[in-house]
């Protein structure tokens, strides 16, 4: 796992950011419409989150309670099953069409 997130970050250009704002009541769903908003932004941009409402600056905390809280919810909207048992992706032609996977 170490190799591979050294691999990712690797490949992230700092020179640039990917800049997201959200409320924290929705996160996942305006955090989706954000990443379809900003079709010019490549998700190797360095990530920059801020909450509506909020004066933080995103030095890293903010970013990876984002991240977490995207995770899951993909989890939630994505998948079924229970989770000791592992997760299985929902079929939806719905989500097929509105382009959630």
């Amino acid at each position: 796992l170490s190799d591979i997130l050294k691999f990712l970050q690797e490949r992230v250009d700092n020179t640039k950011t990917f800049n997201i704002n959200v409320a924290r009541d929705d996160l996942y769903q305006r955090g989706l419409k954000q990443r379809a908003r900003q079709k010019q932004a490549s998700p190797k941009n360095q990530l920059s989150v801020s909450f509506i409402g909020e004066h933080g600056i995103d030095e890293g905390a903010l970013r990876r309670e984002f991240l977490t809280e995207m995770m899951r919810g993909l989890e939630l909207n994505l998948f079924e099953g229970v989770s000791c048992k592992g997760k299985n992706p929902k079929y939806s032609i719905s989500y097929y069409q509105e382009n959630r996977y």
